[in-house]
């Protein structure tokens, strides 16, 4: 009943995802290059610019969607995995002014801040990685995009105001 009513694209994303091999030159196309160069990068990667999927433009939306797999196949798995933990850390770092909140609107807002991103994060790695449908998300602070950057931006910004205001007396 639910699969009726959505618009055939996304019928066919959703397929896609279910039967990654069943379009591979039409709507399967990103996935499987993103797949291509995040397994050509190995352990340490081919090198910054250096990526045959990325330079030879084999990879659509290499710079807001599939970022991920630029920076898998160019950096590696040793580069995945230490952006992985810079993002862990930033977000840890977000939850935990949350948590050190003078009151509680700045832990919900941090809160919601740190599940936005931490959302956007796996989503976009998962679609990467072919574990979770394209969709649209960016990667926060990595991916080119003026209104992803600028809503990351305000929202640690405003993360960063009630790390400041933890211990005014208002």
């Amino acid at each position: 009943a639910f699969f009726s009513l959505l618009k055939p694209y996304q019928k066919e994303r959703i397929l896609t995802f279910l039967q990654p091999d069943r379009a591979p030159l039409t709507a399967g196309y990103q996935q499987r290059q993103a797949k291509i160069a995040v397994g050509s990068g190995g352990f340490t990667g081919k090198g910054l610019k250096s990526g045959t999927q990325s330079q030879l433009r084999f990879l659509p939306a290499q710079r807001t969607d599939f970022i991920f797999a630029v920076w898998a196949e160019e950096t590696g798995f040793a580069g995945s995995a230490l952006l992985v933990f810079a993002y862990g850390l930033l977000l840890f770092r977000v939850f935990y002014t949350g948590l050190q909140a003078r009151d509680r609107l700045g832990l919900l807002l941090s809160g919601g801040v740190g599940a936005v991103m931490a959302a956007q994060v796996l989503v976009n790695i998962g679609m990467n990685l072919g574990i979770m449908p394209t969709t649209g998300i960016t990667l926060p602070l990595l991916s080119y995009g003026g209104s992803s950057a600028l809503a990351t931006g305000l929202a640690l910004g405003l993360v960063q105001s009630v790390w400041r205001l933890r211990f005014a007396n208002v």
